[in-house]
C-alpha cells in the first residue's frame, strides 16, 4: 500500500490491520491499527505536524523517517529497524525505548519492553517483508462508510 506522501507498507500473510487517517488543516496524519500479523514499511520523513504510526493492543510505535517492520502477536510485538530510530511504547506500562537502526525492539503484554541488537534472522526477515517478486496475488477487502454501506474492494498485485 502506498500512500500520496510515498510512504510504503507491505502487509504480510494473515495479517489483520486497519488503516486510518485524519486530515488537520494541511496536515494528514496517518495510523495503522495491528490486530495481528506483520508489515514491511518504508516511511519518509513526515512533515513537522504529521505522524504516521502503527498501534496494537501491546504497543505504539510512531514512525518518522524509517523503514523496517512491524509484527504484532498474543504475547509481545516486535519491531525491527532496518534505517533510522523509531519511539516504540508499551501500552500496558508506559514505558518507552529507542528503537535504532540495527536493532529490534520487543514490547510484550507484561509490560516489559526492550531493545537488543537484530539477530541476521531478524534482518533478513525484515527485508524480506519490504520485497515484492513476481507472483500475482489477490487482496479483497471490505469497506465500510460512516452511513454503513458496504462495498468490496479488490486489488490484483505482483508480491
Amino acid at each position: 500500500m502506498k500512500f500520496a506522501d510515498n510512504s510504503l507498507i507491505r502487509i504480510r500473510e494473515k495479517s489483520e490491520l486497519t488503516v486510518t487517517g485524519t486530515l488537520h488543516e494541511r496536515s494528514f496524519s496517518k495510523a495503522v491499527e495491528m490486530g495481528a500479523g506483520a508489515i514491511g514499511f518504508r516511511i519518509p520523513k513526515q512533515n513537522p505536524n504529521e505522524e504516521f504510526r502503527f498501534t496494537s493492543p501491546t504497543s505504539v510505535a510512531s514512525i518518522r523517517g524509517t523503514a523496517g517492520m512491524f509484527a504484532a502477536a498474543d504475547s509481545s510485538d516486535t519491531l525491527t529497524v532496518l534505517e533510522g530510530t523509531i519511539h516504540f511504547v508499551n501500552r500496558f506500562s508506559s514505558s518507552s525505548v529507542e528503537v535504532e537502526s540495527g536493532e529490534t525492539g520487543i514490547s510484550g503484554r507484561d509490560g516489559l519492553i526492550g531493545t537488543s541488537p537484530s539477530s541476521p534472522a531478524q534482518r533478513r526477515e525484515a527485508e524480506e517483508a519490504l520485497m515484492t517478486g513476481e507472483q500475482q496475488k489477490t487482496l479483497e477487502m471490505e469497506l465500510r462508510s460512516g452511513s454503513g454501506k458496504v462495498k468490496k474492494l479488490r486489488i490484483e498485485y505482483r508480491e
